[in-house]
């Protein structure tokens, strides 16, 4: 059995207006299973004491796992992010298509 994520990442597509309402619902979430959450600084400053602040070239290094909102584009970001690491992603659609992404946001 594989051990509790402690350190979640989460990044998002930029400038989506949903971004505020999906913090404000994950990190609550996740910090009361435990989980220390990591986000970009700018996030950090707009949302203060609901998050650590992360650059994202350093996510990799951080978080045990990165959970990424948004479309395609915003999936292969994080990939190129957390390449050569053994940090998985778990892509939730933000996006119109969403080829790449695991789950929808509802």
């Amino acid at each position: 059995m594989n051990p509790p994520i402690r350190r979640v990442g989460l990044l998002f597509k930029k400038h989506d207006p949903r971004v505020p309402e999906i913090v404000r619902e994950t990190v609550p979430w996740l910090r009361a299973q435990g989980a220390e959450v990591l986000v970009d600084e700018d996030l950090a400053r707009q949302l203060p004491g609901s998050s650590t602040a992360c650059p994202p070239e350093d996510l990799a290094a951080r978080a045990e796992a990165v959970a990424v909102f948004g479309g395609d584009g915003t999936l292969l970001y994080a990939a190129r992010l957390v390449a050569g690491s053994p940090t998985p992603i778990l892509g939730i659609n933000l996006g119109s298509l969403g080829f790449l992404s695991d789950v929808e946001l509802e």
